[in-house]
């Protein structure tokens, strides 16, 4: 019997346009709060590259004077605009936030936040549509998680959550709603590897995309129809975009807050290095290190950081090497890291990159794959999602098609030291359904956890400093990276405001950055007058 497929796209979208502030749990509001800290804080240190000059340049060669400002340059222009530029800023060193299954805060926070240079609406009504986009991002991205791309190439969730949240502020019904998203998610981008790993074309992951849902949302104020089945139709988007559609992720919506799974970068670059980074500084705060002395860093992590390491070394062409590939190289930045005892925009500017002294340490470190740290990580994604459901659904043409795209080291090798999982995949199908039910969507409410309060984003990392003299050896393990969602959120939110801070006064007037911050941490009690101060505030350059 052939299943039965949920409405998934009108369920997202009556919950969406059903939303009030009030729904909201009020660590979800301090999350969406924290991510507008970090996505301002990735601004202000993409504006200090020598692309993000350029980015900047860029948007005001094809601009006209509007409602909007540049931030943090300040030059009026319209909002596209301005969201096209700040979220190419926030993009320039991969210094976002994320979430379980995806990296929404470009569009989610930005897009609310920027319509307010035009729209007369409060901070409340801003943190409401960036909560429904952030929840229908995430949940997008994880339908699609066993597909041909991957965490940030994920480009076609900021079409989705722009369309969302500017549904939300023009007041739109289900019905419209339903169509923004329908027609956000009817083309969506698909980003290529070189593109995205390689070259300055990264900074438009997201702007692109926040560009159509924009234009969506506003088709769909005007009465235009969109599919109302885009995301369950047998030729629809969960079926194209993956190997295997992981529909339980699209639902539990109101429930379960994939928002408490946001997560802070404290350091640019990709999340697999963050744990990797929090190693190295931790030893060097610990212990008195002369860089000449290493004999060599060894990286034991999760096949996640292994394989991003493997993907960005072809492109690695050392001193002329593209920071956004930079982002992606663990040697580089342990060995940047060492050097200068940090690591920021700085670090990725030509003249660091062109340094021999750099490429020479990187050459000592080494990374190796930890399956025990891969276990960590699938073992918090099945605390979060039925991995049995995704085992029970997999066809042997989906199977054939992942192995062909990932080779060798695909998902099911990360499987097979998870918790659980050794047993599961040694039976057929049939004995799955014979256990846990066929995979109908009758039963796929129950396959997402009913909260993700105590998600653990375990991307951890043991850093090993292999010493010349007396055959010292410092090791350090990090489980779960600094700011990441698994820290009390206490401790995030203090991590992302002093990311905030830092990067804000690299920019900003100082007393500009502190009423910044103190406007985003207060940000639900702004009415619009405040909230066009703040991002006037977030223009205020030295």
């Amino acid at each position: 019997m052939a299943e039965k497929k949920r409405r998934y796209t009108r369920e997202m979208a009556e919950w969406a346009a059903g939303l009030t502030f009030g729904d909201i749990p009020a660590r979800v509001v301090e999350q969406a709060k924290m991510q507008t800290m970090s996505v301002l804080a990735a601004i202000f240190a993409g504006s200090r590259t020598s692309s993000g000059g350029k980015t900047i340049a860029a948007a005001l060669r094809g601009s006209d004077p509007g409602p909007a400002r540049l931030i943090p340059s300040g030059e009026s222009v319209t909002v596209k605009d301005a969201l096209a530029a700040a979220s190419s800023l926030s993009m320039a060193l991969d210094y976002d936030d994320y979430t379980f299954a995806g990296h929404p805060g470009h569009s989610a926070a930005l897009v609310p936040l920027l319509m307010a240079a035009r729209e007369d609406i409060s901070g409340e009504q801003i943190l409401l549509a960036q909560t429904v986009a952030n929840e229908i991002e995430s949940r997008i991205g994880g339908s699609v998680m066993v597909g041909p791309l991957n965490g940030q190439m994920w480009s076609f969730i900021h079409a989705a959550g722009a369309a969302c949240a500017a549904g939300k502020i023009y007041g739109l019904d289900s019905d419209r709603m339903a169509s923004a998203l329908g027609m956000a998610l009817s083309q969506p981008a698909s980003p290529l590897a070189p593109g995205f790993m390689g070259a300055d074309s990264k900074l438009l992951t997201a702007s692109a995309g926040i560009a159509s849902g924009l234009f969506a949302a506003q088709l769909a104020a005007e009465g235009l129809k969109g599919p109302q089945d885009i995301l369950e139709a047998e030729d629809g988007f969960c079926e194209t975009l993956s190997f295997v559609p992981i529909y339980p992720m699209l639902t539990r919506l109101g429930s379960c807050w994939l928002s408490d799974t946001m997560s802070v970068k404290l350091y640019p670059g990709c999340a697999y290095i963050s744990a990797t980074m929090d190693g190295v500084f931790e030893i060097m705060r610990n212990k008195e290190i002369n860089p000449d002395d290493i004999f060599k860093i060894d990286v034991h992590a999760s096949i996640a950081t292994v394989k991003m390491d493997e993907m960005s070394r072809p492109l690695v062409t050392h001193q002329n090497t593209r920071p956004v590939t930079l982002n992606f190289y663990t040697p580089y930045n342990v060995a940047a890291g060492v050097l200068d005892g940090r690591l920021g925009p700085e670090q990725f500017e030509p003249e660091r990159v062109r340094d021999p002294k750099v490429w020479e340490l990187a050459r000592r470190v080494r990374v190796h794959h930890d399956m025990s740290l891969t276990s960590n990580l699938i073992d918090s994604a099945t605390d979060l999602i039925d991995i049995r459901y995704l085992l029970s659904r997999m066809r042997a043409g989906s199977l054939g098609s992942m192995l062909k795209r990932l080779g060798p080291a695909s998902p099911l090798l990360w499987l097979a030291g998870g918790r659980e999982i050794t047993g599961l995949m040694s039976e057929g199908r049939r004995a799955l359904e014979k256990v846990f039910g066929a995979p109908g969507d009758d039963d796929a409410e129950r396959r997402l956890a009913p909260s993700a309060e105590n998600f653990r984003m375990a991307f951890g990392s043991r850093v090993v400093f292999d010493m010349k003299s007396k055959d010292a050896v410092y090791e350090f393990e990090q489980k779960i990276p600094f700011g990441a969602a698994g820290w009390p959120l206490e401790d995030r939110r203090s991590d992302a405001c002093g990311k905030f801070e830092k990067e804000a006064l690299a920019v900003l007037k100082p007393e500009a950055a502190t009423a910044a911050l103190d406007a985003v941490s207060n940000l639900e009690k702004l009415d619009n007058a405040g909230v066009r101060s703040l991002l006037d505030l977030c223009c205020s350059k030295k």
